[in-house]
């Protein structure tokens, strides 16, 4: 068996289901939440009551917002009225810096706090975000904890300036220095310096350039340095080129040796009476290294002490002779026997 599906048909339904979803937006707009038939309270949900046979919301709770004052709305949740946000039935129902206005329920910004900045009477001040209170613009101040702990508080101008040892840019730095922006501290600049502390050991500060320089004593270059010096960069001292000497320090063994330093000259000289080679010797002399003094060769002689017993020295040519006789050839050449004292002499 078929069943026939006319147009009349399909337009019955239809308009069936747009009548049913009227009605159902109408309970829904007019806030009607409960139908429920009851006899008893026990019938209805527990924030509701039974009246007139029908479950209505109970004294304390709420249906839909109309059963609340106009500045509450309903929470469908608990079915109790609650104040709206922005709205306020007490101080309590505000931020703390905001109090209720009880004629429009509204919460207003209490005396000495701001929303935004135009609630601030100074042209310095801003309103803080967070606290609500006008407070000093960055760099700006009422007292000294309104400023950076390096800074103090102007309380004329109502400005944060640095307080002493401290810096806010270069000009409150001596000109040789610069402002550490991290430090806020004003710092040498490269290449200058403060005092003889800012240089190095063999330096000394000029005042007057604040510029390190060789200091008196020491050398930085070899031109620091007589020409007869270098400059050491070890101790920054100059000390004397190879063949001079400063001082007799300089020379072979010091002042206990056999040379002393010539200051006219600068070079190193051997004592009266010492000698470093026989050619510092007469030529009748050879030089003794272990004493460096000339002794008279073998053969020659610069006193009787250098003769053999019996014989004396002849300076005059440095050679010794025998001084006593019995006959001319007891005598050494040159020399005659005297036969009164019995001695050679000299012819």
């Amino acid at each position: 068996m078929s069943i026939l599906i006319t147009g009349d048909t399909v337009n019955k339904k239809g308009m069936i289901l747009l009548f049913a979803a009227l009605f159902v937006g109408m309970l829904f707009l007019s806030g009607c939440t409960s139908t429920k038939k009851c006899k008893v309270d026990t019938d209805c949900a527990k924030w509701q009551v039974c009246n007139a046979s029908k479950c209505v919301a109970g004294p304390g709770f709420c249906d839909t917002s109309s059963d609340c004052q106009s500045y509450e709305q309903c929470n469908s949740k608990t079915h109790t009225c609650t104040v709206k946000t922005g709205m306020c039935n007490t101080n309590a129902d505000c931020p703390d810096w905001q109090e209720c206005d009880v004629a429009s329920h509204e919460c207003r910004v209490k005396v000495g706090f701001c929303i935004d900045s135009t609630y601030c009477t100074r042209d310095y001040e801003v309103c803080d975000s967070t606290t609500h209170k006008c407070v000093p613009k960055q760099g700006k101040c009422n007292t000294d904890y309104d400023c950076e702990g390096w800074q103090l508080c102007n309380t004329t101008t109502n400005t944060c300036y640095a307080r002493q040892g401290y810096c806010m840019s270069k000009l409150d730095c001596n000109p040789w220095e610069d402002c550490d922006d991290r430090t806020n501290k004003c710092k040498l600049r490269e290449g200058y310096c403060a005092n003889d502390a800012s240089c190095q050991k063999w330096q000394s500060c000029d005042l007057s350039t604040h510029r390190c320089i060789t200091a008196t004593g020491f050398c930085g270059v070899d031109s620091d340095c007589d020409s007869w010096q270098y400059c050491s960069q070890s101790s920054h001292t100059c000390v004397a080129r190879k063949g001079f000497c400063s001082t007799t320090s300089d020379c072979v063994g010091g002042p206990a040796g056999y040379e002393f330093c010539d200051i006219s000259s600068h070079t190193c000289k051997l004592v009266a009476g010492k000698c470093a080679a026989d050619s510092d010797c007469k030529e009748w002399e050879t030089c003794n290294l272990q004493t460096r003094t000339c002794v008279a060769k073998s053969g020659y002689c610069n006193s009787n002490s250098d003769c053999s017993s019996g014989q004396g020295c002849d300076t005059t040519i440095h050679r010794c002779y025998n001084l006593y006789c019995m006959t001319d050839s007891d005598c050494s050449a040159g020399y005659k026997c005297s036969f009164v004292s019995r001695s050679c002499y000299k012819v």
